[in-house]
């Protein structure tokens, strides 16, 4: 019982992290899906209209102290505009 205590401390709940991935979307981007490991890892795909708002949102995701290890593929910057875009990375508590 101790032992799931202690996972549970330091695994966020899912909620909290699709509120908060959901409050650094900037106007014209939007989630298209969210999936979240127990431990931590996420991915997710998501459009963008302008290559400076996906832009703008990978620049919330670096700047977050709660996610490291970003990862993207370089085919998200490739097309100014109507990017489909997939991101990886894991958020701590």
């Amino acid at each position: 019982l101790n032992q799931v205590l202690e996972i549970k401390k330091k695994v966020l709940p899912k909620s909290f992290i699709f509120t908060e991935i959901a409050s650094m979307l900037p106007e014209g981007t939007r989630l298209v899906s969210l999936r979240v490991k127990n431990d931590g890892s996420v991915e997710l795909t998501g459009f963008a209209q302008e290559r400076s708002a996906f832009l703008s949102f990978k620049k919330s995701l670096e700047e977050n102290k709660r996610i490291s290890n970003l990862n993207f593929p370089l085919a998200n910057l490739l097309k100014e505009k109507d990017i489909e875009f997939s991101l990886s990375f894991t958020m701590r508590q």
